[in-house]
């Protein structure tokens, strides 16, 4: 049976004053309605944004690309959002190269074969999108027919990159993820979950090292390590931001609702990052530090968020995937 889905809507101030946040366009998720994370009122508009689930209730488009390759036959297939919201094995599926004659649902294509993801396509209205062109670095989604809890990245090549670098007129941004962590560290290796960095280590990037978060800007200038590890038994909601504008604790990154923050004075300016990538440390050649785990979230804004924004977010985030 069913349960209700019960969704409490937070506040936000300004000027001294409180104000109720209100429900905007719904859709359907497991027989109930909520609105998307991203037309909740105070949440800005994103620059990038892909998930497993709709973000925006005015995106129409795919959710991903899928791959499946069968007696060295490929298919590749648009993915679709199911009636629910989310990416299911009850998810239309549409023919995008190859031939499929079967039932049009994302189970029946996969039947007991892996599938593989090739696109992430962003659900801000921006067409900054995630892909991985060759077969051996793409991340799994369908294993022996069943669907995983999140892209699976194995921690030895599979990644995906953007088409997108920060290059607004200001500095400041936020990266988000919800990711769920695999397996234990070794001491020396980093895990990366998402950055921007170039050749030269400029750039911003998110990793596990040692199992413990880690927040980078200008490479190992400002690397700020938090006291929280990473967890292999439920997923994380990571939100890592930048405001140069603040007098004090400019780089803040905050996990599950916990706070780790420092005063940073160094300004990544567009000229020194690199494209965006996912599931690794740093791109481009020679990609390195690959996340051993899951990804069901990426949110990327070119503005700091504020703390009653980023509480906004990790309420409806940390809500939906059931993350204490």
């Amino acid at each position: 049976m069913s349960l209700p889905f019960l969704f409490k809507y937070p506040s936000f101030t300004t000027h001294g004053l409180t104000f109720p946040f209100t429900r905007r366009a719904t859709h359907t998720i497991d027989g109930s309605t909520r609105t998307p994370l991203l037309d909740l009122p105070g949440v800005p508009a994103a620059q990038m944004a892909f998930g497993l689930r709709k973000l925006r209730g005015a995106y129409t488009g795919y959710a991903l690309d899928l791959r499946r390759t069968v007696g060295g036959v490929t298919v590749e297939v648009y993915v679709f959002f199911n009636p629910d919201g989310r990416v299911g094995l009850d998810s239309r599926v549409e023919a995008k190269s190859g031939t499929y004659t079967g039932i049009n649902t994302l189970g029946e294509f996969c039947k007991s074969t892996d599938g593989f993801v090739t696109k992430f396509y962003d659900q801000s209205g921006n067409g900054k999108t995630l892909t991985q062109t060759t077969a051996a670095n793409q991340p799994k989604l369908v294993s022996n027919g069943f669907l995983l809890e999140g892209v699976a990245f194995d921690g030895s090549a599979s990644y995906m990159v953007s088409n997108y670098k920060h290059e607004s007129g200001t500095d400041d941004f936020t990266y988000l993820a919800v990711s769920k962590y695999h397996a234990s560290a070794s001491s020396g290796t980093a895990y990366g979950i998402m950055n921007d960095l170039n050749n030269y280590n400029k750039g911003v990037e998110v990793h596990v090292l040692g199992d413990v978060y880690r927040f980078q800007i200008d490479g190992d200038t400002n690397d700020m390590a938090t006291t929280i590890e990473a967890r292999t038994t439920t997923k994380d909601l990571v939100i890592a931001s930048y405001d140069p504008a603040a007098s004090s604790n400019e780089q803040r990154i905050r996990i599950n609702e916990s706070v780790t923050q420092q005063d940073c004075t160094e300004n990544i300016l567009a000229t020194q990052r690199e494209v965006f990538a996912v599931g690794c440390r740093r791109v481009p050649s020679p990609v390195q530090g690959f996340w051993y785990g899951d990804i069901n979230e990426v949110i990327t804004w070119e503005t700091a968020l504020t703390t009653a924004q980023a509480e906004a977010v990790e309420e409806d985030i940390m809500d939906f995937h059931g993350i204490t």
